[in-house]
């Protein structure tokens, strides 16, 4: 019995093994060298046909952790609330940082869908505050601060960084949107730009790549960056950014929409210029 079933009495328990276990035509146990190399493997999930336990990124902070996992869980939490700390301390906006507050900046209602979504319903008059910031007049640590939500921005979008010495060479501005509360909830990077090209529409729905058609036209802002933070999205602050552009960019004067464009939009930023626009084939440049 034991030569026969040598697993059953715990005999040979070693890390590789032999094992008898073929049988031969007539009944009789041959011997037959089957090697099982290395340790015993252990279960540590019970596969009950749940999903599988993936590793997926946090869509805010972008950790990739595994759902479900209780040691993962918790690491999660505390880099998620680490980095919503430097979030607000890096996305805030007070008065001190600007210094030249009536000239740079234009009063908008704040969205009734954003009051809703914080809140704040009972402010039916709340005035978010439009800052723009142009490097050729703009302080040193004015411009230092835009930068640095402006890259924030970036992070969350995929792009390059942009520096002091770029915004200048490019005649480019920032326009920074704030909330009455001073935390910066969306942003635009616009800079000047002589042509573009009509963009082909492809039918209703927006698709994340764009083609262009026809002679260039006529152009003189380029809208290169436009972000909103996820809390405050689809509630109209793009929209009163881009509409600020077009008031605030060029000075003394209002640029018309005509003479917009954006540049490689996503489909959301699609969506946008086809919304602020009112037209499917809007203008769009490719950026240097």
């Amino acid at each position: 019995m034991d030569r026969m079933f040598p697993e059953l009495l715990g005999i040979n328990n070693a890390p590789n093994r032999l094992l008898d276990t073929k049988t031969s035509s007539i009944g009789r146990s041959l011997p037959t060298r089957i090697l099982v190399e290395g340790p015993r493997k252990e279960q540590t999930f019970l596969d009950f046909g749940q999903k599988p336990l993936a590793t997926k990124p946090c869509p805010e902070c972008g950790m990739a952790y595994q759902r479900g996992r209780e040691e993962d869980e918790a690491l999660h939490a505390r880099f998620h609330r680490n980095w919503q700390r430097q979030q607000t301390r890096l996305l805030s906006w007070t008065k001190s940082v600007s210094t030249k507050d009536e000239e740079s900046a234009e009063s908008v209602e704040l969205p009734s869908q954003l009051l809703e979504k914080r809140g704040d319903i009972q402010q039916t008059k709340a005035t978010a505050t439009i800052h723009i910031v142009d490097p050729r007049g703009a302080s040193r640590r004015e411009l230092q601060r835009a930068l640095e939500v402006l890259n924030v921005a970036n992070d969350h979008l995929g792009a390059v960084h942009v520096s002091a010495t770029d915004m200048a060479q490019r005649q480019r501005k920032i326009f920074l949107y704030v909330s009455p509360r001073s935390q910066v909830l969306g942003c635009v990077l616009a800079e000047m730009i002589s042509s573009a090209r009509r963009v082909v529409s492809t039918g209703s729905s927006p698709a994340t790549a764009i083609e262009c058609a026809g002679d260039p036209c006529q152009a003189v802002c380029g809208i290169s960056r436009v972000w909103v933070a996820p809390s405050a999205r689809r509630c109209g602050v793009a929209t009163q950014l881009i509409k600020i552009v077009c008031k605030r960019f060029v000075y003394g004067c209002a640029v018309d929409p005509e003479l917009v464009a954006f540049t490689q939009p996503t489909s959301d930023g699609r969506a946008l210029a086809e919304h602020v626009f009112g037209r499917k084939d809007f203008l769009a440049y490719a950026e240097d």
